[in-house]
């Protein structure tokens, strides 16, 4: 059990993302009394202190546990509140699905000024309630509350477009996209969710995928590199250096490296870099190429035609993606090297 001492200017948000949410899945009207109690006894003395307690975490996973996403396993109370937040997020969208017939701007100017949020907002509950119900499949998959309404909206603007002829095929590939496979897994992220439902969609019907700003004409190579320097001070020189985008990937890991091996700023480092004087400092820089589709990504970033030739010509060691497990709390090096490949960050 841990003991947390808090400022009660603090603990109104504490018990309302924390212990409240608990309270109200289990007792209402205790909840609403707890944080009504907490309110009066802030506004008497509001740099006062509360102390509660937590269970403390525990971090050993059961072998033979099912498969589930984390914040749905997980006991911790905010989790809990999030879980309750998308649900109640969820049945909004369900209760507001406009029919084919409503005049949208109407429809979202009404359902804005009774639940006191902005026509934007609403739009997005409108089109979330028309995908789960032109998607059956994937409805069911995020029934339990898991997936947030900035996921669920991922899903709706790339899936927008899909035809009926396409739309089973589109919606069981997204409903297993959607389905733990592993204990506590982790729900993912928004960069890797738009990509692999776009992968689906593009599969199954490409003319439907919304235009991807990264698909439009790229400069030629000749275009895209541009180096000039700025000598009219005497005191300093301006350098402006212009390289594409997977390159400047690579040069400011590399300067940030060296910045961090020397403690110095990233100007200092880029100046003994051009020296050779960072003695033994190596970066890492992990590509994931899927072997289906050929797809090739430099962390978080898709190669295609030049750039991917330049990277796989670089490429010094292969590994082939696969689980693996520890027995620590924290991820082993080559997890968070695979991880930082296949997501362009590591977010455990």
């Amino acid at each position: 059990m841990t003991t947390v001492t808090t400022t009660k200017r603090h603990a109104i948000q504490e018990m309302a993302f924390n212990a409240l949410f608990d309270q109200i899945t289990t007792d209402i009207d205790l909840g609403e009394g707890a944080l009504l109690d907490l309110t009066l006894n802030y506004i008497a003395d509001p740099d006062g202190e509360l102390t509660t307690h937590r269970p403390t975490p525990d971090h050993r996973q059961d072998p033979d546990a099912p498969a589930g996403w984390a914040i749905l396993t997980n006991p911790d109370p905010l989790s809990t509140a999030k879980t309750t937040a998308n649900l109640l997020d969820l049945s909004l969208a369900a209760a507001v699905t406009p029919d084919g017939t409503d005049e949208i701007r109407r429809t979202t100017a009404t359902i804005a000024r009774r639940l006191g949020i902005t026509r934007g907002k609403a739009l997005t509950y409108c089109e979330i309630g028309t995908m789960l119900t032109r998607l059956p499949a994937t409805a069911d998959a995020v029934a339990g509350g898991a997936f947030s309404l900035d996921l669920l909206r991922i899903i709706a603007d790339v899936t927008c477009c899909v035809a009926t002829t396409y739309l089973d095929a589109v919606d069981t590939g997204i409903a297993a996209l959607l389905t733990p496979t592993r204990p506590d897994q982790v729900i993912p992220g928004p960069v890797i969710l738009r990509r692999s439902v776009t992968a689906i969609v593009g599969t199954c019907q490409p003319t439907a995928l919304p235009v991807d700003p990264d698909d439009q004409d790229v400069p030629p190579p000749a275009l895209q590199t541009d180096f000039s320097i700025d000598t009219r001070n005497d005191d300093y020189t301006v350098f402006h250096i212009t390289v594409p985008a997977d390159e400047g990937l690579g040069v400011t890991r590399i300067i940030a490296a060296v910045a961090d091996a020397h403690d110095c700023s990233r100007a200092t480092a880029f100046t003994e870099l051009c020296h050779g004087a960072v003695g033994d400092v190596q970066v890492t820089l992990n590509c994931y190429r899927n072997i289906d589709t050929g797809q090739t990504y430099l962390e978080n970033r898709w190669l295609a035609g030049i750039a991917e030739e330049r990277w796989i010509r670089r490429v010094t060691h292969l590994t082939v993606p696969s689980h693996s497990a520890h027995d620590s709390r924290f991820i082993t090096d080559n997890q968070r090297a695979l991880l930082a490949g296949i997501d362009g960050t590591c977010r455990t």
